[in-house]
Parts: C-alpha cells; sequence; structure tokens
C-alpha cells in the first residue's frame, strides 16, 4: 500500500565483495532516537565523482517466502540523486567529509564520525514495507563501490505523529 510514511534504514552492510571495489566503503550505523540515525563512514574515493557518475540500484520487497526483486532503476547522474532525494543530508554529509556541498566529488580519502541523518528529508509517499536495497556507484561504466540496505516505510496514522511499525 502506498502512502505517507516514515523511512527509517534498519541496517547497512558493505557487499560481501567490498574488496574488489576502486573504492571500498566501511559504514557503520548507530541508533540515536526514532527518527534519527548516526553513520560513521570511512570512504578511499579512488576517481572524482562527477555529474556523468550513474548510480545502479535493485530494490527487494519482504514478502511471504523472501526478497522479491521491487525496483531497478540506473540514474544516469548520482550527484543530481542524492541532491533531489536527500534534501539537506546530501549537502551535511559532503560538509562533514570537507567536500564542497556539491559534485563533482575530489578523489581521496573521507572520513565522517557520527553523522546524524534526518530521516524526515527524506520523500514522506512511500509503498509501506521492509526493503533490501543493492546500490553500485559506476563511473564509465565501472562499478567502483556497492552498498546493501534494508529500510523500512512505516505507515503514518492519520491526525497523529505516530507510525504502524511492520516488524
Amino acid at each position: 500500500m502506498l502512502g505517507p510514511g516514515l523511512w527509517i534504514v534498519r541496517n547497512m552492510e558493505m557487499c560481501p565483495e567490498n574488496d574488489q571495489y576502486e573504492s571500498p566503503l566501511e559504514i557503520i550505523r548507530k541508533k540515536i532516537n526514532r527518527t534519527h540515525d548516526g553513520f560513521t563512514a570511512e570512504y578511499q574515493l579512488a576517481t572524482d565523482i562527477n555529474t556523468e557518475a550513474a548510480l545502479d540500484v535493485t530494490v527487494f520487497k519482504q514478502v511471504d517466502g523472501g526478497w522479491k526483486i521491487f525496483h531497478s532503476v540506473v540514474w544516469e547522474n548520482a550527484c543530481e540523486f542524492f541532491k533531489k532525494n536527500s534534501k539537506e543530508n546530501f549537502s551535511k554529509i559532503l560538509t562533514a567529509a570537507d567536500q564542497p556541498d556539491e559534485c563533482p566529488l575530489v578523489a581521496g580519502h573521507y572520513k565522517i564520525e557520527n553523522f546524524i541523518f534526518n530521516y524526515e528529508d527524506l520523500p514522506e509517499q512511500c509503498v509501506y514495507g521492509m526493503f533490501k536495497v543493492l546500490a553500485y556507484l559506476k563511473v564509465e561504466g565501472r562499478k567502483v563501490t556497492c552498498l546493501t540496505m534494508y529500510a523500512e516505510c512505516l505507515e503514518k496514522v492519520p491526525g497523529t505523529k505516530v507510525w504502524k511499525a511492520f516488524m
């Protein structure tokens, strides 16, 4: 069912083949409260990320019987996707990594500690349920990094600030 909800990241993890990528990502999530998580990430960006970097995403939805492909898409401009869909979070992440708050992202070593992610900046309309997201950042067709994320869209109870849990 589609409607107003709140996205919650349940877990983030490196892809099993993380070491094979040019720019491996290490990330740890720490729950702060119901609407915020803190993330610590370390990233060795091997190449500049400009407007030609793509984001290749496959979304799986948890259903009876396991994970089923829900949606698959490639955004040809990863930076535009992040700016459009994460509102202030993208700018704040770049600032925390001592990057200008826009693309291109310059190659180098970055570490972000205890970044507070605000879920209320994510789109409110969503399909309710638990999702697994497999995301690859691609530069010139090469997969340069990978991330697996488990997220849940909780249904908002009309007339309240309460969300129904689907766990």
